[in-house]
């Protein structure tokens, strides 16, 4: 049973793990604001699939993560996620219930709000401008959500399908 759980959780860092990578990869600055956020899409799936396992914490330990790969502020991502994950969480039967437009309009509006959350808290440390491109990546992420929910419920089916008893 414990074999099973450490499995779980070593598959969940993987993913994770991947998302990071993805985020990683080398762009050039102009084209940045077009990158899906893998992560963000990742953490929204995990936190609807399995919203009493993968929650605030999770999001917060993600965000911290995100902060210290990007060489961010230390805490700037994990807040935000960890209130971009208390909302999933609670709206997540409402949400898990969407059909694919719906679900793909609502994952655009709300990675566009994260970015812009992003952008506001870099915006107090030292003046950035807003990249318009970063909204087209929100666009080019919902665009991804299809994908990633069919990915990843196949990962979710595989590994976390409940034990038959003889």
């Amino acid at each position: 049973m414990t074999r099973n759980i450490i499995i779980r959780i070593i598959i969940l860092v993987f993913i994770f793990h991947f998302a990071f990578v993805l985020e990683l990869i080398p762009i050039s600055t102009d084209y940045a604001g077009l990158r899906p956020s893998y992560v963000l899409l990742t953490l929204l799936y995990w936190t609807l699939a399995l919203p009493y396992i993968i929650s605030i914490m999770t999001a917060f330990v993600v965000g911290l993560m995100w902060d210290i790969t990007q060489g961010d502020v230390l805490g700037q991502h994990a807040l935000i996620l960890s209130i971009f994950s208390y909302f999933v969480t609670k709206f997540h039967l409402k949400l898990r219930n969407l059909s694919i437009i719906p679900a793909v309009f609502l994952v655009g509006i709300g990675i566009s709000i994260v970015k812009f959350a992003f952008f506001a808290l870099d915006n107090l440390q030292s003046s950035h401008q807003f990249d318009n491109l970063s909204l087209v990546g929100s666009l080019i992420s919902a665009l991804l959500w299809p994908l990633v929910v069919v990915v990843m419920r196949f990962i979710r089916h595989r590994f976390w399908r409940k034990t038959r008893r003889a």
